[in-house]
């Protein structure tokens, strides 16, 4: 881990996004490689099977948004030393 106020290398954060880019290009795949498999020969059986079939295509994805969101930097940090933001006057 490191230490509070070091901040992180840029290899590590381009690191970081490549994992949120390869899981929009992992998702987007996912459904065209459906399409191409299974639209020119799509009966009923195809039907009632494509959302287990699409969801077993998107789960590459679905790993590579979970590893990026666990990797990701915390951008947003709250100090709960300072009380929260009052309303606006009337």
């Amino acid at each position: 881990m490191k230490p509070p106020g070091k901040p992180a290398s840029p290899l590590r954060n381009i690191a970081v996004h490549s994992l949120l880019i390869g899981a929009v290009a992992a998702s987007v795949g996912g459904v065209v490689f459906f399409f191409v498999l299974f639209l020119p020969d799509f009966n009923i059986y195809w039907w009632i099977f494509a959302p287990i079939i699409l969801a077993f295509y998107q789960a590459p994805a679905a790993f590579l948004f979970w590893l990026w969101k666990k990797k990701r930097p915390r951008t947003l940090t709250t100090d709960e030393s300072e009380p929260p933001p009052s309303s606006p006057p009337d």
